[in-house]
């Protein structure tokens, strides 16, 4: 269940070099970032869960895979291709533009 998973607010002094939000693209980025984060943390704990079987809570597989010292944290990355951004890097800015 989802109550059982515990997620931190992002801060400097839980995860170095965080970056400042702006509206939806920060959204989008940080989204699959966690996405990739999820996906390394599920590769890690499928051994455990198919040994334990499907029925197996997210407790139990939580507990068995700390206990055999199996990471439970992780990191994600991800940037946009300046094709898919929608920024013109190249256009001019106005002069009154900060």
């Amino acid at each position: 269940p989802v109550e059982n998973v515990y997620v931190n607010d992002t801060s400097s002094d839980k995860v170095a070099n965080t970056m400042p939000t702006a509206a939806s693209m920060s959204t989008d980025m940080y989204g699959m970032a966690t996405l990739e984060a999820c996906r390394k943390i599920l590769a890690r704990i499928q051994p455990v869960q198919e040994k334990l079987g499907p029925d197996a809570s997210l407790a139990k597989v939580a507990s068995t895979a700390w206990f055999e010292r199996i990471d439970l944290s992780a990191h994600g990355f991800f940037a946009l291709d300046n094709d898919r951004c929608g920024f013109d890097w190249v256009k001019s800015k106005p002069d009154d533009f900060p």
